[in-house]
């Protein structure tokens, strides 16, 4: 476990001792991504195009004014979700005050992305040459820097290896049909909690 105790950061204004974070190590597709700081370093390899083409881009719009469904959350149901969590509840003890701006503080964090402009440098399919990101400058990840960052690449891959050396290899089950977003109102869920146990069978 790569835990650390934020504990003082949750209840009053101490910065969080934890400065970096593994997104992901995929050895079965050869990808892997660390963020340390400011800086977010991203292994894609040569291959994924041709096998999830729709996995190599950036995601496009938030979808937030999409038509809405029986299955969508608004805003303000998701903040009373929050508020009236066990962790909210529990929170809200110690700093009574503390929802008290959450739309605010959460639409300053909004990230913005434009449509990705002519220029940009990030390609990041080439294995053995990583992108690296300042996502505090470049948050829609639009330009590599790693060539004129080389020290820093070089750091983060060093942090990187340091995890890998203890990852667990996946214990990824084989591609079910069933859990087609087709079945369940074009919504990725929790699907197998909807079928009879019984029969493996839909649930209607």
């Amino acid at each position: 476990m790569d835990g650390m105790n934020v504990w003082n950061s949750i209840q009053g204004d101490s910065l969080s001792p934890r400065n970096e974070f593994v997104a992901n190590i995929n050895p079965i597709l050869n990808l892997a991504s660390i963020r340390v700081d400011d800086w977010k370093l991203l292994y894609n390899p040569i291959d994924l195009p041709a096998q999830e083409p729709k996995l190599n881009s950036w995601f496009g719009p938030s979808e937030r004014n999409f038509p809405r469904n029986k299955y969508s959350c608004s805003k303000e149901n998701d903040f009373k979700n929050v508020k009236n969590s066990l962790a909210g509840r529990m929170v809200q003890k110690l700093m009574p005050n503390i929802f008290k701006n959450i739309h605010k503080i959460r639409k300053n964090v909004e990230v913005l992305c434009t449509e990705v402009p002519e220029n940009a440098t990030a390609t990041c399919n080439d294995p053995s040459n990583p992108c690296l990101f300042n996502v505090a400058s470049d948050p829609c990840e639009y330009f590599d820097v790693s060539k004129s960052h080389p020290e820093t690449v070089e750091i983060l891959q060093n942090r990187l290896q340091f995890y890998n050396a203890t990852a667990i290899p996946p214990g990824n089950k084989p591609e079910d049909p069933r859990a087609n977003p087709i079945f369940w109102n074009n919504t990725w869920t929790n699907w197998f909690d909807y079928l009879d146990q019984n029969s493996y069978s839909f649930v209607a």
